[in-house]
């Protein structure tokens, strides 16, 4: 987890732009988000899953679709 923390970070150090960065497995599983201090979360945590889960089936079904 160490690794996901520390390239979240570098990635926001990046870009400003960046608020919310967030590592899933293919699953659609969140293994790890980092949050910029000053941003306000829209979401909680269970309906960020949710989406990030409902993302992944629907790619996953599309591209099944294409083949």
């Amino acid at each position: 987890m160490e690794d996901y923390k520390s390239f979240l970070e570098d990635l926001m150090t990046s870009n400003k732009n960046v608020r919310l960065s967030a590592i899933c497995n293919l699953d659609g599983q969140l293994l790890f988000q980092k949050c910029r201090d000053d941003s306000r979360q829209l979401f909680s945590l269970e309906e960020t899953k949710k989406q990030l889960n409902h993302e992944n089936h629907m790619h996953l079904t599309a591209g099944l679709d294409l083949v």
